[in-house]
């Protein structure tokens, strides 16, 4: 990425089980940034959740905001 800090996805996880195989639903609940020594993160408006939570970098054909 350019001069532009790397935008990541934030995405709250929730495990379930089809047919005996464990699976993990992501949904999108945000943003973070990297900063010295952590990552900024933004909550999508209205948002509440008591997941587990992770940081994965953008996928390529979403648009940066």
């Amino acid at each position: 990425m350019s001069d532009e800090k790397q935008t990541y996805d934030l995405l709250a996880t929730r495990e379930y089980e089809v047919g005996g195989e464990k699976k993990t639903h992501y949904t999108k609940v945000g943003r973070a940034w990297p900063i010295k020594g952590g990552f900024s993160i933004q909550l999508d408006e209205g948002l509440q959740f008591t997941h587990r939570a992770v940081i994965l970098p953008r996928r390529a054909d979403e648009p940066q905001e």
